[in-house]
């Protein structure tokens, strides 16, 4: 999961915050814009780092599944994350790898809504999105 250059996300600097914490979470490239009713910056660094360890572990035993610009066969025994970006990529026809941001987003998402009613995750311009 590397990427060639960072690109700044000048977008993030424009967002209302109104009674929102906003923080960032970043692992390697996975850079995460997160704003939700409380700083959750712990769990969602915990999150970020789950999510990233299964995919990373399924690209060890397959590595086809990091640079494959057409869908994959689904494998049910792949991490819960991992089918879903199988299952997205076969949709629209393209390698699972399109759709890493957007699971991220939403599983990061779906998990700090343990902690808050209001979460909004941002990665690379997918985002996930609950408010009240």
């Amino acid at each position: 999961m590397k990427r060639d250059e960072y690109i700044e996300r000048h977008y993030r600097n424009k967002i209302l915050k109104n009674n929102f914490k906003s923080f960032n979470v970043t692992i390697e490239e996975s850079d995460i814009f997160i704003s939700a009713d409380s700083d959750l910056k712990d769990p969602a660094f915990h999150s970020l780092h789950r999510y990233r360890a299964s995919i990373e572990a399924y690209i060890g035993s397959n590595p086809d599944f990091l640079n494959s610009l057409r869908p994959l066969p689904y494998d049910a025994l792949a991490p819960p994350i991992v089918r879903e970006m199988i299952s997205a990529g076969m949709e629209a026809k393209v390698g699972p790898m399109a759709a890493v941001a957007g699971a991220i987003a939403d599983h990061v998402g779906t998990d700090l809504l343990e902690y808050s009613k209001n979460v909004i995750v941002e990665n690379g311009g997918d985002i996930f999105l609950h408010c009240t």
